[in-house]
């Protein structure tokens, strides 16, 4: 039978193993609250230069905010150095929602230095994607967190016809400097200075969330410029708009991973919905020298890079690329629509930088944009899909809001053990987009087209530095002798020593004198020269050399020439008169004759009378507009419900066509190029909330609680500025404002920011947490009394065993006591 005494020592173990298991489930569960509560997801991004020269308005830009925390996230956008977003914009965000911002057409970038850039802040776990939109011009990029930027970056753009272009954003405090290694066969041009390859331009951004934007010259393409910096930097590249294999354009743009977070391996997947002929073209950047590249899947091809050089392939299928043990960036540039108004091939250039195979998630949550129609677009809609790509095993398990996959489209990616599948989804709508297995990670992309326009970007990356060079360790300098130390006291004298062991024997003697030289000896007969060996065999042939890599296609020809018209024929012979026919039979005597000529006209009577003046009938209804017409023009141009405006007329250089043009607010009418008419901007969706169409502009109205900061955006207004809660405290929301009792505590917790920490779970898990710690140390110090108690009452029988009556204690607490 165990005794009281040996349950009371295992109590304090038992304990501690109990609480400690507790406390871990606790911690597990609620540390994770703490700790998203008070850190911050901070992204700084940019919108770099799109121009559609063609319309004189600009479209504003798109911003879409994510969230995947399992709480409400609370998010601020703004303009840090800047006024182009009118104040801070903050907002809460629910888990698994999205918001989107409309941010104003100005804040894209002109080259230069500028302030520009776009913050946004998180107290969660937040996904930023941005759209670059525009008339017929747009694309979009997955931003990357400031704490995940580097140091280092290459650019990826593409140009046959416009300039390429590099965006810099400065991410920490203070100078920054960066250098901007010019590739080969390219120029750029900064402040007046031009660069051409091999040159380093050098730029300083003086301080944090200062922006510059850098051009290519002669639509130079700035792919492989290296971007070193002496601080971290959020870096993008891309071209203003460009076509691609084609006629038709759109902007290009990627946020370009830092160097740490390239991969080796990589899959590429076909752009859905183009024609079989339509072809992407994917883009290799190498980092260091000698990297030897194997690509797979619908291309069987290996090549070597140095670093800044880039390979481009052109393939209709998808890729599997190994760069072994040298990291690459790879990405994927579509091409353009091939005829304009296309039905079966709508689309245009875009660029995605495809993330490697490390930096896949596990779940994706994401909004679709919504389709902002052109008057002679032949598209009502996007056609959007997401593009995945999975492990051929773990495919089966992923989920669309809950619900398994609707005839997903799944292709094995030879070569590898991954395939890619496509999904059709709405536009204007939130997905949710996992896989059950939270171990399991896949990679989806997001791609929208519609005619002569497209945007494709990831929805998210893992953003692990998975490319982190060790450094070699290298043996320094041998250092400088030190000085002598001090001399040591003197020892004390030991004792004599034992008598030394005889001596060894002592060394031999000195040699003898060398004797006298002999005499010499009689010369060798010469020896016969060897026979010369025999011809050594043929060595083997050596390894043929690899098959060069197929050459880029030839530019369409031109066409050829009409040919000459074909000479008139002859003309027919004249036919034969006809032969003359017999003379016809006397008539019968006519009628009598008609009556006499009319008799000589009268004289001109005398003018009468003026009656008296009618009454006056009444007003005809009004005429329809008349068209003003412009002077000064061969042809006239015409403009329609423009009172006291006139179109402009000018002339073709070097011919005598003259080419009408609208004013502001006016577009040619389709089929009749000499009468503008008046562009109704309420179909373009530029008002953030109501519109009203004006004869030459428009007019943006905004609901209660709003007023007009721009002229398309209705900012809120924040109603606490003027007191209406009188002793109570304001809190400005979306539209409207409540007021709250300074009494409550979620009052301070509000003006902090820091809600999330006040909320009622938060408090009875830290509750829990001090009443168990205050629980252990009241166990803890109770166990130590008891056992300090019992130390001391064996102590005592054991040094008067006869002054207590009681029996003594057993031989076992005597020999534990002994441990004391």
């Amino acid at each position: 039978m165990i005794s009281a005494y040996r349950l009371m020592s295992f109590l304090p173990t038992l304990l501690y193993c109990f609480f400690t298991t507790v406390i871990s489930y606790l911690i597990s569960h609620y540390l994770y609250f703490l700790i998203g509560a008070l850190s911050e997801y901070e992204y700084a991004l940019v919108y770099m230069k799109n121009i559609v020269a063609e319309t004189a308005v600009q479209q504003d830009v798109e911003l879409y905010i994510a969230s995947r925390s399992v709480s409400n996230v609370t998010v601020t956008v703004d303009n840090p150095d800047g006024s182009f977003i009118s104040g801070p914009i903050t907002f809460e965000l629910a888990p698994d929602t999205v918001n989107m911002q409309i941010l104003p057409a100005d804040i894209r970038l002109n080259d230069g230095f500028s302030n520009k850039a776009v913050r946004v802040v998180g107290s969660g776990d937040i996904i930023v994607y941005g759209l670059n939109r525009n008339l017929y011009s747009t694309d979009g990029f997955t931003a990357f967190r400031v704490d995940q930027t580097g140091t280092e970056y290459y650019a990826l753009a593409y140009t046959p016809l416009t300039a390429t272009q590099i965006a810099l954003v400065a991410v920490e405090d203070g100078v920054t400097v960066i250098e901007v290694t010019v590739p080969a066969d390219t120029s750029l041009e900064w402040l007046g200075l031009r660069y051409d390859a091999g040159d380093v331009a050098t730029i300083t951004l003086n301080d944090k969330y200062q922006t510059a934007q850098i051009s290519s010259v002669d639509n130079g393409d700035l792919t492989g410029a290296r971007i070193l910096s002496d601080k971290k930097i959020s870096a993008f590249s891309g071209n203003v708009r460009t076509s691609v294999d084609g006629i038709s354009r759109d902007h290009l743009v990627d946020q370009l991973p830092p160097m740490v977070q390239w991969g080796f391996t990589y899959c590429t997947v076909r752009t859905p919905g183009r024609t079989a002929d339509r072809a992407d073209l994917v883009r290799v950047v190498a980092h260091l020298d000698n990297t030897v590249v194997q690509v797979q899947g619908a291309l069987n091809q290996q090549f070597v890079l140095n670093a800044g050089e880039y390979k481009e392939l052109s393939t209709t299928g998808a890729l599997y690329i190994d760069s072994g043990n040298q990291s690459v960036m790879v990405g994927v540039i579509s091409t353009s629509q091939s005829t304009v108004n296309s039905d079966s091939d709508e689309g245009d250039p875009s660029m995605v930088i495809m993330p490697a195979l490390g930096q896949y998630s596990n779940n994706y949550i994401f909004s679709t944009p919504s389709y902002i129609k052109p008057a002679s677009s032949q598209s009502s809609q996007y056609d959007i899909y997401v593009l995945m790509i999975a492990k051929t095993a773990e495919v089966g398990d992923l989920k669309l809001n809950g619900e398994s996959l609707v005839n997903p489209s799944w292709s094995v990616i030879a070569g590898s053990e991954y395939s890619f599948g496509k999904l059709s989804v709405d536009n204007d709508k939130t997905y949710a987009l996992n896989h059950l297995d939270a171990d399991v990670k896949f990679m989806a992309l997001l791609y929208g087209s519609a005619d002569r326009e497209s945007f494709y970007f990831p929805i998210d990356v893992g953003q692990a530095n998975i490319n982190v060079i060790t450094p070699v360790s290298v043996v320094g300098n041998k250092g400088e002798k030190g000085a002598r130390g001090a001399k040591g006291l003197e020892g004390v004298q030991g004792p004599k020593g034992f008598r030394g062991a005889t001596g060894s024997t002592g060394m031999t003697g000195s040699r003898g004198e060398v004797g006298e030289k002999g005499a010499k000896g009689e010369a060798g007969s010469p020896s016969q020269i060897g026979a010369t060996g025999a011809t050594g065999a043929t060595g083997s042939s050596g390894l043929s050399g690899e098959v060069g890599a197929t050459g880029l296609r030839g530019d369409v020809g031109a066409t050829g020439a009409t040919g000459a018209t074909g000479s008139q024929g002859e003309e027919g012979e004249k036919g034969q008169s006809g032969s003359t026919g017999d003379r016809g039979v006397i008539g019968d005597v006519g009628p009598a004759g008609a009556p006499g000529a009319d008799g000589l006209k009268g004289v001109k009577g005398a003018k009468g009378v003026t009656g008296a003046q009618g009454v006056k009938g009444p007003t005809g209804p009004q005429g329809e507009k008349g068209y003003v017409a412009a002077p000064d023009c061969t042809r006239k141009c015409l403009v329609k419900d423009a009172p006291m405006e006139t179109a402009g007329c000018r002339a073709t250089f070097g011919t005598v066509q003259h080419l009408c043009s609208c004013p502001a607010g006016f577009h040619l009418l389709e089929g009749n190029p000499n009468l503008c008419v008046d562009i109704d901007e309420c179909d373009l969706e530029l008002c953030s909330h109501s519109c009203e169409n004006v004869i030459g502009s428009y007019i943006c109205t905004c609901p209660a609680g709003y007023s007009s900061g721009t002229k398309n955006n209705c900012v809120d207004i924040d109603e606490c500025e003027n007191s209406p809660c009188g002793t109570d405290v304001c809190v400005n929301g979306i539209g409207s404002y409540i007021c709250i009792p300074p009494s409550r505590p979620e009052t301070q917790a509000r003006k902090s920011g820091l809600q999330m920490l006040f909320s009622p779970d938060y408090f009875i898990a830290l509750f829990v947490l001090l009443l168990l710690l205050t629980l252990i140390v009241i166990i803890l110090a109770v166990c130590l009394l008891c056992r300090l108690r019992n130390r001391n009452r064996v102590q005592r029988l054991n040094k008067f065993p006869g002054f207590y009556p009681t029996q003594p204690p057993p031989a076992s607490v005597l020999l534990r006591d002994n441990n004391y």
